[in-house]
């Protein structure tokens, strides 16, 4: 059995090879899309194994079994031939259980002579009748020391028609079981597919939801909130990225309360020598103070002062 690409191949085969596609894929698309390659490849490789496989299996279980095919019955029946010298008592041969192992699943097997004429019929109703020309060409030769002796028909269904549907029971028989099979096979894969796909997603949401955890929380950050932290859930690779997070937000947040300390005192600081020089340079203008040097020397500490 052969196994061509599907759809869903040649689109994952596209856009595993646009650099382009992947890099603007969302980080789940791109979980998901891992998860559902890997087990499609997965899908793919375990089927054809299974298939052939069971095709090895079946063919072999039919060859022991004695389910031989229209080739295999016919040289049964040359041996039969070349040791009686004739056709007499084929009926017996071919309504022998050993025999009808070739006509399962309701084949009818018929014999011909030389001249056409049934010889031998498993149903026991056509004996004595001749097969037309169309179904002498569609029967399986039987020879024996290269001279055509006979013909073999499988005749389908039982029905016991001439000209009815001819063709290899062994053949027919492994080809519905193999059939059957592969159905079994590809529901089971599609099933587990299905179920792995699933399992793949709930694992792709379990990643992506802490790192959107902590781009809301960079958002928050980067417009003044120094107090989000985000959760840690875990402790792999994005639960150490989560606690850095929550170490360099704690470090912002004590910096930034440093700042504001340091600006008050600051401020404190400078308060007081320049309300004293606004005074002292109010009083001079005003002519409270004479401009003396005796008044102007505080004017000129403050002034140092504050250069310190």
């Amino acid at each position: 059995m052969s196994y061509a690409p599907s759809a869903i191949g040649h689109q994952l085969f596209a856009i595993c090879h646009s650099p382009f596609a992947i890099r603007h894929m969302r980080l789940f698309s791109k979980l998901l899309l891992s998860f559902l390659t890997v087990v499609l490849v997965g899908v793919l490789v375990v089927s054809y194994l299974a298939n052939q496989a069971a095709a090895r299996e079946v063919h072999g279980f039919m060859f022991q079994g004695g389910m031989t095919t229209d080739a295999g019955l016919a040289q049964e029946l040359a041996g039969y031939y070349r040791g009686h010298g004739s056709w007499e008592g084929a009926q017996t041969l071919i309504s022998n259980d050993h025999m009808m192992m070739g006509g399962m699943m309701s084949q009818q097997l018929i014999v011909a002579d030389a001249q056409g004429q049934i010889v031998a019929d498993s149903s026991g109703r056509l004996a004595g009748q001749y097969l037309s020309e169309e179904d002498l060409a569609a029967g399986a030769a039987i020879e024996v020391d290269g001279a055509r002796v006979g013909t073999l028909l499988a005749a389908g269904g039982g029905s016991g028609m001439m000209g009815g549907n001819f063709g290899s029971p062994g053949q027919t028989l492994e080809a519905d079981l193999l059939q059957r099979v592969n159905r079994a096979i590809w529901l089971a894969a599609v099933a587990a597919g299905g179920v792995a796909l699933v399992i793949g997603g709930l694992l792709a949401y379990g990643l992506v939801r802490p790192i959107r955890q902590l781009t809301s929380a960079t958002g928050a950050v980067a417009r003044g909130d120094l107090s989000h932290r985000v959760s840690i859930s875990s402790s792999d690779e994005i639960g150490d990225l989560a606690a850095s997070f929550n170490v360099m937000a704690a470090d912002l947040e004590k910096a930034e309360r440093l700042r504001r300390n340091m600006m008050a005192d600051i401020a404190h600081e400078l308060r007081n020598p320049i309300a004293v020089l606004q005074a002292n340079l109010e009083a001079v203008i005003d002519g409270v103070l004479p401009p003396s040097a005796e008044n102007l020397q505080p004017l000129l500490d403050q002034s140092h002062l504050l250069s310190r």
